[in-house]
């Protein structure tokens, strides 16, 4: 969905590895598609008639509970300014196209390489405080995923450079903590809790018809389920952080949500089919960091509100 099936955060050890031999031919992209297609309409109807009203009334009740985040996100953002009081010179900014690419590379990179070898007291900061690791990995992808959709919205009216809407990436970063960062590290935690990747030692078919079994079963709920969880959760947010009304929100929900779960379905089963059985182990916290970057770039353009 939102984030790889194998996430950057996840050791490389923990990534099953698969042969995939003679497999090639049994995934074209059209035939996916089709067969996606054919199966999210009947959703998407369900969804549209049942569900957008049911949570329209859930949303105009549940208001009041969460505007107590306002302060906290205001408070978040005075101590942001803060900290990058520094940085103020680059606010005025307005930055060439290519700076734009070359700094959410870089963030990515850093990202992956932080992920990768940073250590504290002789252990993986990510394994030592994995939720924290999590939360700070998807305000950073989330970040620079928005800058560049902002940088693409300005090539579609022909300007090729940005300043940066600074507001707007603060938002982009609360967004990536909780639907990129935190929810995604709950989600693979339970996932293998019931899906885990050892086989039983009872197992009467072949080991390999068992990984692919468990594999296909993992991209289809993450999908099926945590894509539909974190495309929802991240037009919700959006729709909060910036004081949409219920009408805004539904609208919306109801123009962008099966569009982007539609996406979701031809982007995500096929790179993580790609992870398993072509990408070196090596490469894949890299290609998955960039990947995660640029779906959440367009998460976050399809989540802006509906005019």
């Amino acid at each position: 969905g939102g984030v790889p099936t194998s996430p950057v955060s996840r050791p490389a050890s923990a990534r099953p590895k698969f042969g995939g031999e003679g497999l090639s031919g049994l995934f074209g992209k059209d035939k996916v598609f089709q067969t996606v297609k054919r199966g999210i309409r009947p959703v998407g109807s369900v969804i549209h008639n049942h569900c957008l009203p049911l949570l329209g009334k859930i949303k105009q009740g549940v208001a009041p509970l969460f505007s107590p985040l306002q302060p906290l996100y205001q408070a978040c953002s005075s101590s942001l300014s803060t900290l990058t009081a520094p940085l103020a010179p680059l606010v005025d900014r307005e930055f060439k196209e290519f700076e734009v690419y070359a700094a959410s590379a870089a963030i990515a990179v850093l990202d992956v390489l932080i992920v990768t070898f940073f250590r504290v007291r002789g252990e993986l900061f990510v394994e030592r405080y994995p939720v924290i690791t999590n939360a700070l990995q998807g305000a950073a992808l989330v970040f620079a995923g928005d800058m560049i959709a902002q940088q693409y919205h300005n090539r579609q009216k022909g300007v090729m450079s940005l300043r940066p809407d600074w507001q707007r990436l603060k938002k982009a970063s609360v967004v990536g903590v909780l639907n990129v960062g935190i929810w995604p590290y709950y989600w693979y935690l339970l996932v293998d809790t019931f899906l885990p990747n050892s086989a039983p030692s009872y197992l009467s078919y072949p080991l390999w018809l068992y990984e692919w079994s468990l594999l296909t079963l993992k991209i289809s709920l993450d999908s099926a389920v945590n894509g539909a969880i974190s495309i929802l959760s991240s037009l919700s947010l959006w729709s909060l952080l910036d004081n949409d009304t219920a009408d805004q929100w539904q609208s919306k929900v109801e123009q962008r949500f099966i569009p982007t779960w539609q996406k979701d379905w031809t982007v995500w089963p096929l790179y993580n089919i790609l992870c398993f059985t072509i990408l070196p182990l090596s490469m894949r916290p890299l290609t998955s960091g960039v990947a995660s970057m640029l779906w959440n770039g367009f998460i976050s353009h399809q989540s802006q509100r509906v005019v």
